[in-house]
């Protein structure tokens, strides 16, 4: 929630994100992520790219390629795209991370780690 300062009073307007949240978060949470599940530092500690939601300028470049048609029509509302060496993943805010495309479905099925 943010406040405003409408007149004599103060109101709040929700927010539909957490003012901490931002590319840093969705990178940092990703690598926490592929690390527990058992990919490499030359994954984990890769080169990524964040798109935060589905309404930024960049986003019809995140989903490019062959999987576009889905990527764009599963993309959550609430979720960002990274991608990675290991493929496209969704991240949420809250933590959660979970596969985008099928080459990060395959790797994601092939790790030695199992937790997220």
């Amino acid at each position: 929630m943010r406040m405003v300062d409408d007149g004599p009073m103060l109101v709040a307007i929700p927010t539909t994100s957490s003012p901490a949240w931002g590319e840093d978060s969705a990178i940092a949470i990703v690598r926490r992520s592929l690390r527990r599940r058992g990919f490499g530092l030359d994954v984990a500690g890769g080169p990524m790219a964040v798109v935060l939601d589905r309404h930024h300028p960049d986003a019809a470049a995140a989903i490019e390629g062959g999987e576009a048609i889905e990527l764009a029509s599963a993309w959550p509302s609430d979720a960002s795209i990274v991608l990675t060496a290991a493929g496209r993943w969704w991240v949420w805010e809250y933590g959660a991370v979970a596969p985008a495309d099928s080459q990060a479905r395959t790797l994601a099925s092939q790790a030695s780690g199992t937790r997220s």
